[in-house]
């Protein structure tokens, strides 16, 4: 396990110590019976997503090479802690890059949730004939603080900057009013808005309904109930039941990529990103 990783760790250690989930966390990463569930954890995180790659037919470290020539073209700015080490970022932008890699060429993409800019800045640079549409909530939306803990002069130069692209579209609406535009339906959705009732539940039947005939959703942030003593009734698993609602009643079932392949998040904070592809 690198240093990062360690850090990384103890890092949600500590969390889970405040939020009262462990007793302690003193000596806990080095002891023998935990460094063997850090190995297990390695492996398996290493090779859940595997699937993903053989079925689309793409070369994983040729996905790689292109996610980190496109990630070296997008600002930074310090708060970016998931984004700068390809470990411990999000497999959703693996995903999109094995996709290019597959031959996949989106005319029109969506994203539900701008956030920072940065996927949308990087779908925008890894599909540059690609028309892309971003739902960001407007500033006077009564849960916009909720969703922009950052903000600063530094932030919102970056996150400009992200957006300035000519293949780039800002819809400055609360994702449950996107019916009221009259946008195209896509090839490509990336849904990352809430993940609680009620709006998880609404951007998904939209995204559906828009997706084209062999097009891609992906659907992020899916915590599945597990033996952690959690109802299945806690809010963060409304994005689990969403998706495993409408996989029932489709004819094409969601999927689950494990979102982050370290052995710390997988160990303790493992989350998914779900997706479905479209073919009638």
């Amino acid at each position: 396990m690198s240093n990062l990783e360690k850090g990384y760790m103890k890092k949600i250690l500590r969390r889970l110590k405040k939020e009262g989930v462990l007793k302690t966390t003193q000596y806990l990463v080095n002891r023998p019976s935990i460094r063997k569930q850090q190995q297990i954890a390695e492996k398996e995180a290493s090779t859940w997503n595997n699937h993903f790659f053989e079925e689309l037919g793409a070369d994983r470290s040729t996905a790689e090479h292109l996610l980190e020539e496109t990630r070296k073209k997008i600002p930074l700015f310090d708060e970016d802690i998931h984004v700068k080490s390809q470990k411990n970022q999000s497999t959703h932008l693996l995903a999109f890059a094995a996709l290019k890699v597959a031959g996949f060429s989106p005319k029109n993409i969506l994203e539900i949730g701008t956030y920072l800019g940065f996927t949308t800045c990087f779908l925008s640079h890894l599909y540059p004939e690609s028309k892309i549409y971003t739902a960001a909530l407007p500033s006077d939306d009564p849960v916009f603080d909720d969703y922009h803990i950052l903000s600063g002069q530094g932030v919102d130069k970056v996150f400009e900057q992200r957006l300035a692209r000519q293949n780039i579209t800002v819809i400055k609406k609360n994702s449950g009013f996107l019916w009221e535009e009259n946008l195209p339906d896509f090839e490509l959705i990336w849904l990352d808005g809430g993940h609680q009732y009620p709006v998880v539940a609404w951007d998904h039947f939209y995204s559906l309904s828009k997706l084209t005939n062999d097009g891609w959703l992906f659907s992020d942030d899916i915590v599945i109930p597990g033996a952690d003593g959690k109802s299945e009734d806690d809010p963060r698993f409304d994005a689990y039941h969403t998706v495993e609602y409408y996989s029932k009643r489709l004819q094409n079932k969601f999927e689950y990529l494990l979102k982050r392949e370290d052995a710390a998040t997988f160990m303790y904070a493992k989350k998914f990103v779900a997706y479905v592809h479209k073919r009638n």
